[in-house]
């Protein structure tokens, strides 16, 4: 055996021991984290009909609901400004239903949308917002554009690149869409993340604001709801396993990175799928391949979590996003987490019992 093979087996040898490495330490912070007491109580599962679960396997005090219309690999809940109504997105069956919400139940409405190019039409939608005025803004990945349903008129506006057929095709400019991946709205602006590692502010009419570039590709967002014209927006992306605090000011369009102690976070083993503020600024974060549920404030300093990967009642798996659920518009400490559970077809109601000793 000549020295170049010697050195060629060493070689392999070593990148093989550190891959091993790189997986075992993974997997045992995994676990030393999954080992941390969960911080989030189960009160109540809604159900498909196709996936029944057996009521006392939850015991008496969950609530177990079976809907009349089946939930298919659900990825983001939301409510209107009212919470009067909860729709939920299925980016694999390209629609949005909406159900009307109680404290204690969901009934079903109607579907919105449905595979295809037409306006109110979607394919493989990947996020959508709702603002104050309770209109609908879908980031329509599959067709490089995106859609906003007009609570006033009824109707809906398309926001896109088009070829000279009128078709929506995908762009790089301003105003344009190429693959929308995240999208977030308050009174005044939208927000669009797509696959060319920036970020758009629109109006609500889609008119382009303005932009600025990210290093990755930022997949989705999230915003201070409590935003005001005057002030400045906090924004939250997630890139990669970071997730990133920006300053907008208005209107002087300045953007900056808040990178004091605390951030960007980290997270320990996922990448966050969705994030929700609320009106404290904390963060919630959904991470779908860690089978989580993460709570940080807005210093970054995780304060909660549930962390449980299975089928049963409480456990998760790959849950995509979530909503809070309250009697006024603003949070209190009885806020009802709606999450949805994605690969288990389902919602589920956790409340926060404690936090985390820090």
């Amino acid at each position: 055996m000549n020295k170049n093979s010697i050195l060629k087996k060493f070689a392999l040898i070593t990148i093989i021991i550190s891959i091993i490495s790189i997986f075992f330490i993974k997997y045992v912070n995994l676990q030393t984290y999954a080992q941390e007491p969960n911080t989030f109580k189960l009160e109540g599962i809604f159900q498909s009909p196709k996936n029944p679960f057996i009521k006392s396997s939850c015991g008496n005090e969950v609530q177990i609901e079976t809907l009349t219309n089946n939930i298919i690999k659900p990825e983001k809940i939301l409510f209107d400004y009212e919470k009067k109504n909860a729709y939920i997105l299925h980016p694999t069956e390209h629609i949005i239903q909406q159900f009307a919400v109680s404290t204690t139940s969901l009934t079903f409405v109607k579907t919105i949308g449905a595979k295809g190019t037409a306006a109110g039409q979607f394919k493989d939608p990947r996020d959508f917002a709702i603002d104050t005025h309770n209109n609908l803004y879908v980031a329509d990945y599959g067709n490089h554009r995106i859609q906003k349903f007009s609570s006033l008129s009824n109707t809906w506006e398309v926001w896109c690149k088009k070829n000279k057929k009128g078709k929506c095709v995908m762009g790089t400019g301003n105003g344009e869409f190429k693959y929308p991946t995240g999208i977030a709205a308050d009174n005044f602006s939208v927000y669009v993340t797509d696959v060319s590692k920036r970020v758009q502010i629109l109006n609500t009419s889609g008119l382009y604001i303005t932009s600025f570039p990210t290093t990755l590709t930022p997949t989705k967002i999230a915003i201070n709801p409590d935003y005001t014209l005057t002030g400045s927006q906090i924004i939250y992306m997630v890139t990669g396993r970071y997730i990133r605090k920006y300053i907008y000011t208005n209107p002087q369009g300045l953007w900056m990175e808040n990178t004091q102690q605390g951030w960007p976070i980290q997270t320990t083993q996922a990448i966050s799928t969705n994030l929700i503020i609320d009106s404290d600024e904390n963060i919630y974060s959904f991470e779908a391949s860690g089978h989580a549920i993460k709570k940080y404030d807005k210093n970054g300093i995780l304060v909660a979590k549930h962390i449980k990967n299975g089928k049963k009642c409480g456990e998760l798996r790959q849950p995509h996003g979530g909503a809070l659920y309250s009697a006024t518009s603003t949070t209190t400490a009885e806020d009802i987490l709606y999450v949805a559970d994605t690969n288990n077809n389902r919602i589920q109601k956790f409340v926060e019992v404690q936090a985390l000793s820090k």
